[in-house]
């Protein structure tokens, strides 16, 4: 059994300890699709869900290939043009080369993570960024990316999150959720 399957069993934990009424559920971060997918395997037993809290969780999963195409294109969209500007007319104290080598770096894992493909190579990349350490990926968040595709599910979602990343990701879980979004800006 895979880890993320744990929902199953985690669900189970839950309705054999329950002692009526709704149940709510939260996950922070990459958590919030593992209590998405407890959510899932509740509702598959009849279960009644009240609120499922969703803390700051992105697109840290196999998403659906449309939804992945829709929002790299609203991301790249926003930040293409005022890019370009800045490639002609960097920040200050920044070189142009700097600046075009950070947004490529960007945009490179902007498509990692929405469409699951790289623009340039991995040699190209690693040629410009040369000196540039990534940071190690999470193991914990590389087995959702690797093996769990969350359902469309009839439940509403709370999410929590600050207003610039509840811009970003209020689309990602309202096309997962059909009973709908509400969202909760922190600070």
């Amino acid at each position: 059994m895979h880890h993320w399957e744990t929902n199953a069993l985690y669900s189970e934990e839950i309705l054999n300890s329950h002692q009526g009424g709704p149940i709510h559920l939260m996950g922070y971060s990459a958590g919030g699709w593992y209590a998405y997918a407890v959510a899932a395997a509740l509702l598959q037993r009849g279960a009644s869900l009240g609120m499922v809290a969703i803390l700051d969780t992105s697109a840290t999963t196999r998403i659906h290939r449309r939804l992945s195409m829709a929002l790299f294109g609203r991301q790249v969209g926003s930040r293409l043009l005022p890019a370009l500007q800045c490639t002609l007319r960097p920040p200050a104290g920044q070189s142009r080369r700097r600046y075009a080598v950070d947004r490529l770096r960007s945009l490179n894992q902007a498509a990692r993570r929405y469409l699951r493909v790289e623009l340039l190579g991995p040699n190209t990349i690693k040629d410009k960024l040369r000196g540039i350490a990534p940071p190690p990926p999470d193991p914990y968040v590389q087995l959702l990316y690797d093996g769990y595709r969350p359902p469309r599910l009839p439940l509403q979602v709370d999410l929590f999150a600050t207003p610039k990343q509840l811009t970003r990701i209020h689309a990602l879980w309202s096309f997962y959720t059909q009973g709908g979004v509400h969202d909760w800006p922190l600070f």
